[in-house]
């Protein structure tokens, strides 16, 4: 099957129920401006947010998933141990996490999954992307990394969004190089409708870790301000907190809204 229907929608969602905690790193006034557009409150004590945002920033360390750092991976191992501490609470007291680009892939980290340490095609300019759970086109998806989650469901990890197109040369790890084969296609099966994206790999644009109540998306909805994806990241936070993505009800019981 082919997608032909796109989303369109720029409205924000109003999600002044909630709280958020937005932790340090690249945008964050950015990142703090696009949640308050959709009237979040904030929380500087992540422990009372109701969704604590890790944002983007320098390159998680290999060694959080068993692997050598390659040329080129820059690092923060103060800022690692910082969220790692961050997440761990948040964990226990069964609080959300959402992660931007860099946030995403060390969420991802934490859910046992493992990175691409450098990929081609998406440190700069904008892409689309295929929204899974509801068989549209994403249009303008900022798109400025190098690194990339590996996709992996043995980890308990569900694929939300993926690049409409395997945009990527080349994905390193630190022991291995995949290089895509010309004229391929994946498939991708959600139960309901069964996608042929071409290329070898499927390039994760947004996923959901249900067992630790995290998720994410890879680009930076933020810098994209009063464009669709901006207001889909959005409908996916929101979607996400009302139970909607998987049920949250027992974390924010008082907050639940239809």
């Amino acid at each position: 099957m082919t997608v032909t229907s796109y989303y369109n929608n720029k409205k924000m969602p109003n999600l002044s129920l909630f709280s958020c905690c937005v932790l340090p790193g690249a945008f964050h006034s950015s990142v703090v401006g696009m949640f308050r557009k959709s009237f979040f409150t904030f929380e500087t004590d992540p422990l009372k947010a109701d969704l604590v945002v890790f944002t983007g920033g320098s390159d998680v360390h290999p060694q959080l998933y068993g692997e050598k750092p390659i040329a080129g991976c820059y690092t923060n191992e103060r800022r690692d141990e910082y969220e790692k501490d961050i997440y761990e609470k948040c964990l226990a007291a069964s609080i959300p996490m959402f992660g931007i680009c860099r946030g995403l892939q060390f969420l991802h980290v934490m859910n046992g999954g493992k990175l691409y340490q450098d990929v081609t095609g998406h440190a700069g300019g904008n892409h689309s992307i295929i929204d899974l759970d509801n068989n549209e086109i994403v249009n303008q998806v900022s798109s400025i990394h190098h690194q990339m989650c590996r996709w992996d469901a043995s980890i308990g990890m569900r694929l939300v969004a993926v690049s409409s197109v395997a945009r990527s040369k080349h994905y390193q790890t630190y022991n291995s190089s995949l290089t895509p084969a010309a004229n391929k296609t994946v498939e991708f099966d959600n139960g309901a409708t069964v996608l042929h994206i071409p290329g070898s790999v499927l390039e994760v644009e947004a996923a959901v870790y249900p067992a630790t109540l995290c998720f994410g998306v890879q680009g930076h909805p933020e810098i994209c301000d009063g464009d669709v994806y901006q207001a889909w990241t959005m409908e996916l936070i929101k979607d996400f907190l009302i139970g909607e993505v998987i049920d949250v009800a027992k974390t924010i019981p008082n907050k639940i809204k239809a």
